[in-house]
């Protein structure tokens, strides 16, 4: 029930029509992160890493990049969901990109 009133809310915050603008891993990894409570960073990448926890391991990717871009590289809420998403979607790459290595 969070997650979803965390995406109406994040649509709230976005302004009419940007909805679709902002990034699947964000509109997701937000509402899950939210949703499930701001599990901290260090326990989000070690379920990551447990192949035997069993979870929708995308939303957990998205949930995991969240928790990064907020947690480890202080990014502000209202910067995350505030437009600059080229900017955000960079760093997330880079992370994803880290966590294949």
């Amino acid at each position: 029930m969070t997650h979803e009133l965390t995406h109406s809310m994040t649509a709230s915050y976005a302004g009419a029509g940007r909805w679709r603008d902002i990034p699947r891993w964000l509109r997701e990894g937000y509402s899950d992160y939210v949703g499930k409570g701001q599990s901290s960073f260090a326990d989000l990448e070690r379920k990551f890493g447990d192949s035997s926890f069993q979870t929708n391991r995308e939303y957990l990717r998205y949930q995991l990049i969240t928790a990064y871009l907020l947690q480890v590289r202080g990014v502000k809420v209202r910067d995350l969901l505030g437009g600059n998403y080229a900017a955000n979607s960079a760093a997330a790459v880079r992370f994803v990109e880290s966590l294949k290595q």
